[in-house]
C-alpha cells in the first residue's frame, strides 16, 4: 500500500472527514516539524472538542472535552 507524505501543518490544516483524510492511506513525519509536535496540534485545536460515539451498542453519545484537559492530564 502507498502512504501519502502529508506535513505536520498539511495535516493539521485538514478537517477530519477531509478526502485527503479519509479516502487515502497517509503518514506524517512528526520529527520534520519545525515545532514540538504537542505545541503544533494544541495550537490547532479548538477550546473544546467533541467526540461522538458510534452508537453501534445504544445510543450514539457525545463526550465534550476541554483543551486545557488534556494539558493538565497528559493524555
Amino acid at each position: 500500500m502507498d502512504y501519502a507524505e502529508l506535513s505536520p501543518a498539511e495535516l493539521l490544516s485538514l478537517e477530519f472527514t477531509a478526502p485527503t483524510m479519509t479516502d487515502r492511506a497517509w503518514q506524517v513525519r512528526w520529527d520534520l516539524a519545525d515545532r514540538d509536535p504537542a505545541e503544533l496540534v494544541l495550537g490547532t485545536l479548538p477550546p473544546t472538542v467533541d467526540f461522538h460515539t458510534s452508537g453501534s451498542t445504544g445510543p450514539s453519545r457525545c463526550w465534550r472535552r476541554l483543551r486545557e484537559n488534556r494539558l493538565r492530564t497528559g493524555v
